[in-house]
């Protein structure tokens, strides 16, 4: 690979060429490509680009190298303190793990820019839609906001499964209607009037409460009470023979059915204007939550930028790429050039030799844990970002801006 905006063609450098130009042209290149990845918003795209980055530095760390092997050519025979020899080795021996540290901070510092500038103008695109509630104090997401957000959210789920549940009952409710319609119709029609209401009164709070023995044992009972004066008694206890029988497939419709037309209490609903009811309530709840996800949007992402500001900040604790790449060329120095005195021996190990064992020692751990908070801060970020468009276009749909807005400044 080449770049014209490298000095050289990879590989070729000149005898006394000026490492710290190669490096500060490297580095405007690594900075461009940084820049590039930012306004990337495809995943693929920018797989492409962090591999474009990652393959940028192979060819210049190459260039490095043949720096100083030329620059030890150009001074070999010159002799260096005795203490430098030790020194040196100890330079080659953390030499291609620094290399490695330093692609590790730039495609972090790449990953960490293009985050915070997705979410950046997230928050531009949503103050543009001038939808989110800003009133006049400002909203502040703290952990109570999250803890708060996530019971509605987990109500919101429960909510959607009792609607799915409630709409698979209510034409099984147009049936049990029908059906106890003419049960109690029969039953009137065969007992007195007070029978008549304390038998169906007994049997729909069997079924109410799914006792379903309580409910058949009201038709046992109705098989033995007699029936309304007639001069036929043989037909008449056929009919009370005949109503039980039409109670008892009732029992069974609900013994098979009562789970999608049980209440969140645990009561089962008799009639479709009742389970109307408790939807529209529980309609309107969802509604609100809609509204609190709709309303906490932005304090939300405001968050999450802080939380990759605060992770950018940690990145920062171990270094700039401008700082690492300094190090490294330094490191390279020393290498190539001979250390004729003490002092540059002592200087060269402890602001070069030192701070590069220090960092191995547990600041470049950090680099990729790091970058696996910022993806997962990000992941998160995505598939809120999704349930509150999702929630907001519902909530247009039902109520219109207008009523939103005057929703949003309510709760």
């Amino acid at each position: 690979m080449s770049d014209s905006s490298l000095p050289n063609p990879y590989g070729q450098t000149p005898d006394g060429a000026d490492l710290d130009k190669i490096g500060r042209t490297f580095l405007d290149h690594v900075k461009s490509l940084t820049q590039k990845a930012a306004e990337v918003y495809d995943d693929d795209a920018v797989r492409a680009e962090e591999k474009a980055l990652r393959d940028s530095f192979p060819p210049f760390f190459d260039l490095t190298l043949l720096w100083v092997k030329n620059e030890m050519a150009r001074s070999g025979r010159e002799a260096g303190h005795p203490d430098a020899t030790k020194l040196k080795t100890e330079a080659k021996s953390v030499l291609r793990v620094l290399q490695g540290n330093i692609v590790d901070f730039a495609v972090v510092a790449m990953h960490i820019n293009r985050y915070m500038t997705l979410v950046r103008e997230e928050i531009k695109k949503t103050d543009a839609k001038s939808i989110s509630y800003s009133g006049n104090k400002k909203i502040k997401w703290t952990g109570d906001t999250g803890l708060m957000l996530g019971r509605n959210k987990k109500r919101k789920q429960e909510i959607d499964l009792l609607n799915k549940k409630f709409t698979e009952g209510l034409p099984l409710l147009a049936q049990a209607e029908g059906d106890l319609a003419r049960f109690e119709s029969q039953l009137a029609g065969v007992v007195s009037r007070e029978d008549a209401e304390k038998f169906s009164s007994g049997f729909r709070a069997g079924l109410r409460i799914s006792n379903y023995a309580r409910a058949r044992s009201i038709l046992a009972e109705i098989k033995k009470t007699s029936p309304k004066f007639t001069l036929d008694r043989k037909a008449a206890e056929a009919a009370l023979a005949d109503t039980a029988r039409a109670g008892e497939n009732i029992v069974k419709f609900f013994e098979k059915n009562a789970d999608n037309l049980r209440s969140e209490d645990g009561k089962v609903f008799m009639t479709a204007s009742e389970l109307r009811i408790v939807q529209d309530s529980l309609n309107a709840e969802e509604r609100k939550i809609r509204t609190y996800i709709v309303k906490y949007n932005l304090p939300y992402m405001e968050y999450k930028l802080e939380n990759l500001e605060l992770l950018r900040d940690k990145l920062l604790v171990i270094g700039s790429l401008e700082g690492l790449m300094t190090l490294y060329l330094r490191l390279l120095a020393g290498l190539a050039r001979p250390m004729k005195k003490l002092e540059d021996v002592r200087l060269y190990e402890a602001e070069v030799i030192g701070p590069i064992k220090f960092m191995q020692g547990g600041h470049f751990e950090e680099i990729k844990k790091i970058q696996e908070a910022a993806a997962k801060t990000v992941a998160e970020f995505r598939v809120v970002r999704l349930e509150y468009q999702n929630e907001l276009d519902k909530l247009l749909t039902e109520t219109g801006e207008e009523q939103l807005k005057q929703g949003l400044a309510e709760i």
